[in-house]
């Protein structure tokens, strides 16, 4: 059995990035962490698979953008919605020097002081001295989601440098 690489290997860029992204759409909708939300748009956008990146600067992602805030405009917005909207209008927004950042090593340091950040930000709140209070049913789903941001560009780098 030879080495797995590319995208069938389950440590493969692409796959890295698609569980950085699901943890943050996890953290977003978490309860049980203290970490300041807000911080998790950057590292989405440094993060974000090529085809969602792709899909949100592309004329469906403006249109969708567009219609949530004339929503947003007129109607109650749920609060909910509002971090993926701004993440949205970041990705569309954002300057081609930050696009180019994506997939580096360079994107790859950012996004992980990013993820480490976070993770000081959770695990502080819950109590340094109770970690196992993050393994618990209130926290559990905010603590997996912090350790797959944290892991991810932390594997992308490592495998980066191989």
């Amino acid at each position: 059995m030879g080495k797995r690489n590319g995208a069938g290997s389950l440590l493969s860029p692409q796959n890295l990035q698609w569980v950085c992204v699901i943890a943050s759409a996890v953290l977003i909708i978490a309860n049980g962490t203290s970490i300041q939300k807000s911080f998790i748009v950057p590292l989405f956008i440094l993060q974000a698979p090529e085809e969602i990146f792709n899909w949100i600067k592309g004329e469906n992602g403006v249109w969708a953008v567009f219609l949530a805030l004339a929503f947003k405009l007129f109607y109650i917005f749920p609060k909910e919605l509002e971090l993926p909207l701004y993440a949205m209008l970041f990705v569309i927004a954002s300057p081609q020097q930050v696009v180019k950042l994506r997939g580096t090593q360079t994107g790859s340091v950012i996004s992980l002081l990013i993820a480490g950040f976070l993770a000081f930000q959770h695990f502080s709140g819950i109590g340094f001295g109770n970690l196992l209070k993050g393994f618990q049913p209130g926290s559990l789903l905010a603590t997996v989601g912090v350790i797959g941001i944290t892991l991810a560009p932390l594997m992308l780098l490592i495998g980066s440098k191989l």
